[in-house]
């Protein structure tokens, strides 16, 4: 398990995450453009952040959204695509009378903080307030970054938007609060948090968002809204119906082949796969036929190794069994895992 990840799973850990575009949309209209364009019921108030995509017309991710909503301003965060491509699609999509202004913040970069104990790092720099900030919401911090909770990689996590100057402000800062309650603070990497993401079947639109499958057969269904019909939402409704299906796996050998068969019959293929973190063995997500895409499958196959397919997490979370109001890292050893 390389540093970063052990930080993730045990502490907590820091990381730049330039992968992530963020694009602002602001006007009266806003929220009519986005809400015809994203793909989820944009349901918001001033704090609040929304999970979301935006698809192509055959139903397969362009871009993986995240929408934070400050007062009359909209905040995306973009992983998957360009900044300038999705601001150009928003533009686009705009109405001839439409009081709508995109624009890609290129001055703005994005430090993740995430860990079972990453609440305490931050508790210690911010005040213990922070314990309380309920999931997919977000503060403005007194130094000026955005601070969004959000749980990507299955502990405690927090997203800060802000410029680069004050990125290096605040990794500083967070180090030094890190130091001073006895959180090891590591440094993770893509690879560590895309390892995360895998263990907990979060969605990566970097790996498996590469594929040719749809946001339906991507298991995204609840991001989707039932009601209204923005871009590839119709294409995407057909996969989750008739499609093939995502699923987590456990095998006990490295892969060497990604073609998964049930006897002498194809049935999917492998989309990823890791070393798990905790305990021997590889985790991995497959693309089934609809009919075997259920946990507790034992008899398939990728090549010489037999595969079993499980319900994720994959892992039990650290952050599942800590208490802030209760627990410190320095006390860590009295917290009872399964």
């Amino acid at each position: 398990m390389s540093a970063g990840l052990h930080a993730i799973r045990n502490s907590a850990a820091l990381s730049r995450q330039g992968e992530t575009a963020v694009v602002r949309v602001t006007g009266e209209h806003a929220w009519d453009l986005l809400d015809r364009e994203l793909t989820c019921d944009l349901y918001l108030r001033d704090g609040q952040a929304r999970s979301a995509l935006l698809l192509h017309e055959d139903g397969r991710v362009q871009a993986d959204v995240t929408v934070l909503c400050a007062d009359e301003t909209f905040w995306l965060l973009v992983d998957g695509a360009p900044g300038a491509g999705v601001s150009a699609r928003l533009t686009a999509a705009r109405g001839a009378d439409e009081d709508v202004t995109v624009s890609v913040e290129e001055g703005l970069t994005v430090v993740g903080l995430d860990g079972p104990f990453a609440w305490e790092v931050l508790a210690a720099l911010e005040g213990r307030g922070v314990i309380g900030l309920p999931l997919m919401s977000f503060f403005t911090m007194d130094r000026g970054p955005l601070c969004l909770r959000d749980g990507r990689h299955g502990e405690f996590g927090y997203r800060f938007v802000l410029s680069a100057s004050e990125a290096d402000d605040l990794l500083r800062a967070l180090s030094e609060r890190a130091n001073s309650v006895g959180v090891p603070l590591g440094l993770a990497t893509a690879r560590d948090r895309a390892t995360c993401m895998l263990e907990n079947h979060v969605f990566c639109v970097g790996r498996e968002g590469q594929s040719d499958l749809d946001a339906g057969e991507l298991q995204l269904g609840w991001r989707l809204s039932a009601d209204k019909d923005a871009p590839g939402l119709a294409a995407a409704r057909r996969g989750a119906a008739a499609g093939r299906r995502t699923v987590t796996f456990r095998a006990d050998e490295d892969l060497a082949d990604t073609v998964v068969q049930l006897g002498d019959v194809v049935v999917g293929s492998v989309l990823a796969w890791e070393r798990c973190s905790h305990g021997p063995g590889i985790v991995g997500l497959a693309a089934l036929t609809r009919e075997l895409a259920h946990p507790g499958i034992g008899a398939l196959s990728a090549g010489d190794v037999s595969l079993r397919t499980v319900s994720p997490p994959l892992i039990a979370n650290r952050s599942l069994y800590v208490n802030p109001q209760h627990h410190r890292y320095v006390d860590r050893d009295a917290i009872g895992l399964p």
